[in-house]
């Protein structure tokens, strides 16, 4: 497959996005710390979001150096996937009102790689979506946590959203193909 000429504005686009997406975040986070307390500790989510920051400024300075745009795009989309796992994590798990971003995550990787970029980071957003959920009941980390019991809406959940991410990555495939 021929690379697409305008991909590497594309992911300086897709760094800057992702850059502002992580301020605003991190702000929006900070602004309501300060309000009221949050359901979940804000030093692991500003950390994710920093871990975010750093990474885009990172693709935007060696954008101009990478020789396969393909292979970079792989590699931002599956740290995207990557840090938006931490950040679904260390804010609720099944309760995290962060497993939107999964959605942008698999549009953006429909539209820069086509639907089997999509389909393959549905697959993986779904994959550590499960394991992020189902982790509590199997192997709590490090004994910090406590085992927990995957609830019936837990699983739920898990069916509704990575059904979710599947659809959206046969919907904007489709779309991106046209």
């Amino acid at each position: 497959m021929r690379e697409n000429p305008n991909l590497s504005a594309l992911l300086r686009r897709l760094s800057w996005a992702r850059l502002m997406t992580a301020g605003l975040l991190l702000g929006a986070g900070g602004l309501l710390a300060l309000w009221s307390p949050l359901p979940f500790p804000f030093l692991p989510f500003a950390l994710c979001l920093a871990a975010a920051a750093t990474a885009s400024t990172v693709y935007l300075l060696t954008l101009r150096t990478v020789t396969s745009l393909r292979r970079f795009a792989w590699l931002q989309l599956t740290l995207d996937v990557l840090l938006e796992t931490a950040v679904v994590a260390v804010t609720g798990g099944p309760r995290s009102i962060f497993s939107f971003l999964y959605v942008l995550s698999i549009t953006v990787a429909s539209l820069v790689l086509a639907r089997p970029g999509g389909m393959v980071m549905a697959g993986l957003a779904s994959l550590l979506y499960t394991g992020v959920i189902l982790g509590g009941t199997i192997a709590p980390l490090n004994g910090s946590f406590k085992p927990t019991e995957a609830t019936a809406l837990d699983v739920l959940t898990i069916f509704m959203n990575v059904g979710a991410f599947i659809v959206v990555a046969i919907l904007t495939g489709t779309l991106a193909e046209r």
